[in-house]
């Protein structure tokens, strides 16, 4: 008996998959408009929780200085502890601390 009103499992998981490739991509390229890129940021530190391989592209984005706020409030939301040593690191970056006070 075929179960048309259920997803397949991998048809969920590429699905899944995919979203989180569009909304890295869209971090990621810094031709986006800076609202898109941000919100790109928040979804990612929302929903991040369940991927820690989110992780790793957060922290490279904390030196990009359009997204970097939204790239810390995401990487806060996911609390991985991978990502406190470059947060520690910033607090000693004074072109960033003058830029946010």
């Amino acid at each position: 008996m075929k179960r048309s009103c259920i997803p397949d499992s991998n048809q969920c998981i590429r699905g899944f998959v995919s979203h989180w490739v569009t909304i890295i991509k869209v971090l990621q390229d810094e031709e986006n408009h800076w609202t898109a890129r941000a919100n790109a940021a928040l979804a990612l530190g929302e929903y991040g929780k369940v991927s820690n391989g989110v992780v790793p592209v957060l922290i490279n984005l904390l030196n990009d200085d359009i997204v970097a706020d939204y790239t810390i409030e995401a990487l806060g939301e996911i609390g991985a502890p991978m990502a406190v040593p470059p947060l520690i690191a910033l607090l000693d970056d004074e072109s960033y601390m003058e830029e946010t006070i």
